[in-house]
């Protein structure tokens, strides 16, 4: 019997030990993702763009998302390299995103 308690308390304890590894790797799979929409605005002082983005289309349901853009974010349309300034609201876009806590910060934009 005590071998048995002592076999569950060593299982638990492996068990745990091993779950904020699997967590932290499901976070950092998980950490870029796709937003695509149409321009709402731009903000070049700022540094944020809004984004109408489809959730169900089936269903005409839409979400106003707010990107924020730096230095680092890469602009284009095709092969061409573009500015902030060069966004107009009514762009089709696919923007690849980071949520760093409530910010979904832009990486990339494609203007289709």
């Amino acid at each position: 019997m005590a071998r048995t308690v002592c076999f569950v308390v060593v299982l638990f304890f492996a068990v745990c030990a091993g779950l904020p590894v699997f967590a932290q790797q499901q976070v950092t799979a998980d950490a870029t993702a796709l937003v695509k929409g149409e321009v709402v605005s731009v903000d070049v002082v700022s540094g944020a763009v809004v984004v109408k983005e489809v959730k169900d289309a089936a269903k005409a349901v839409s979400e106003n998302v707010t990107l924020s853009i730096s230095s680092e974010t890469k602009i284009a349309k095709s092969d061409t390299v573009l500015k902030l300034v060069d966004l107009k609201a009514g762009d089709k876009i696919e923007a690849k995103v980071v949520k760093d806590k409530d910010v979904l910060k832009a990486q990339s934009i494609e203007i289709k």
